[in-house]
């Protein structure tokens, strides 16, 4: 790896640790702190696609985490009142997860400070250069997942056995 692109590596994980922090910082101000970061948004996900069956499965998918560990999240959940599994009518071993009256109550609380998280972390970037940060994000979403070493990493970084030849050495 050259080491121009170790500063990119560099900076996206410099940024992760601030950012984190400072939500939780936040959180913790708003008055949200009993809400884990990763409820948080998973709690947003589905809301915003209440209107559809979610599953697990969507949600491994859509946070690129494995399936112990969102087993493991949304146990957690179900047992905090945030959310419900709900069996289907096609497939009885299927189900949907859907946010409880507590779960969307905690989300319109947090959207509000989402919003202002937002504003804070965006403020003098312009719309044009916020759309293309959140294209080179994508791309660099697509470029880790589309290798079969990737995909092998992300599925055990919960464990402890992920390192970063693994994601970035060619399969």
């Amino acid at each position: 790896m050259t080491q121009e692109k170790m500063k990119v590596c560099s900076a996206i994980h410099r940024l992760d640790h601030v950012l984190t922090r400072y939500i939780s910082s936040e959180t913790k101000k708003a008055g949200c702190g009993d809400v884990p970061m990763m409820h948080g948004w998973i709690i947003r996900y589905l809301y915003q696609h209440q209107d559809v069956d979610v599953f697990q499965r969507d949600i491994e998918q859509q946070f690129s985490i494995g399936r112990s560990a969102v087993t493991s999240i949304l146990q957690q959940m179900e047992k905090n009142g945030l959310i419900r599994r709900v069996s289907v009518e096609h497939d009885a071993r299927l189900k949907k997860v859907e946010l409880t009256e507590k779960g969307i109550s905690d989300h319109e609380r947090m959207d509000q400070l989402a919003d202002r998280i937002d504003e804070d972390m965006l403020q003098g970037i312009s719309e044009e250069d916020q759309q293309l940060l959140l294209q080179i994000v994508q791309q660099i979403e697509n470029n880790l997942l589309g290798k079969d070493a990737g995909k092998n990493c992300m599925d055990n970084v919960g464990k402890g056995e992920c390192h970063a030849k693994d994601i970035t050495q060619p399969s």
